[in-house]
């Protein structure tokens, strides 16, 4: 009969262990950053210098309609191309609340982290109001490197429209 107890415990102490980290936790905050840099400086501002500082080289971004990018130079295109290049301006927002860390170990040694959460888009044509566009959910795998944190696997699915009663 201690055994099966035993092996309850051990098993609810892991699981535990892999809980997603605190918000006010280092780890949470860092993140929250590169999120803001990735999103805030690349893809509302067009910062293209930004993107490419957040991302590996070797980056693979899934896009449940927009199909697999396998480079940060072919992601820079798709950015430049499809976000960057209109004469409207298009905008994504974090939904307050959505985002979710979880710490990636190799015994008590941290090499990356996965990153979930939801957005908003909004596009904003010239000389009129921002209107909401769609939404999603997002996935990302960040690898801590000698360079700090960079994104290596992007999941984006679950495109469709959004209500504006989800509006931020």
């Amino acid at each position: 009969m201690k055994y099966p107890m035993i092996v309850l415990i051990l098993v609810c102490l892991s699981a535990k262990a892999n809980a997603q980290v605190s918000q006010d936790s280092e780890l949470f905050i860092e993140l929250k950053k590169m999120d803001s840099l990735l999103f805030e400086q690349g893809f509302n501002r067009c910062n293209h210098v930004a993107t490419l500082k957040a991302v590996k080289p070797d980056v693979k971004f899934y896009h449940d309609t927009g199909g697999l990018t396998t480079t940060a130079d072919a992601l820079l295109t798709d950015i430049k191309n499809n976000i960057c290049g209109h004469d409207y301006k298009m905008r994504r927002a974090l939904v307050p609340g959505s985002l979710e860390v979880y710490a990636l170990k190799d015994g008590d040694s941290l090499y990356g982290a996965i990153q979930k959460g939801e957005h908003r888009f909004y596009i904003r044509p010239p000389g009129k109001e921002e209107f909401l566009t769609g939404a999603a959910l997002f996935t990302h795998v960040w690898e801590r490197t000698h360079d700090g944190w960079k994104l290596a696997t992007v999941l984006s699915y679950n495109h469709g429209p959004a209500t504006s009663a989800e509006a931020k």
